[in-house]
């Protein structure tokens, strides 16, 4: 379309309400996604923020404190039950090259 004035751009051949309203509308939602989404994004950085801070006292906490024992694999914990013993406990199997009667 071609107008002869700024005049006739505006009035949109009538239809000015209609078409800057949409206009409007428009600007008003796609600011408002902007601004909803940078919310959030500085929402996300200070949880993440308060994530880190946790992490390093839980970490700076088990360093001060003294470590458990652990148990090597050929140690059982002394309140366990015997199980082999009873023949319930892991099974060596032996590989096919024993020749026994």
């Amino acid at each position: 379309m071609h107008w002869s004035s700024w005049q006739a751009f505006v009035e949109m051949g009538g239809y000015a309400l209609y078409v800057w309203g949409s206009f409007g509308v428009t600007l008003v939602l796609i600011l408002g996604e902007v601004w909803q989404a940078r919310q959030s994004w500085v929402e996300e950085l200070g949880n993440l923020r308060d994530a880190i801070q946790i992490d390093e006292s839980l970490q700076a906490q088990r360093a001060s404190t003294r470590p458990l024992a652990t148990l090597t694999p050929s140690q059982t914990h002394p309140l366990s039950p015997d199980l082999s013993a009873q023949g319930l406990g892991p099974r060596v199997e032996s590989s096919g090259s024993d020749s026994t009667p």
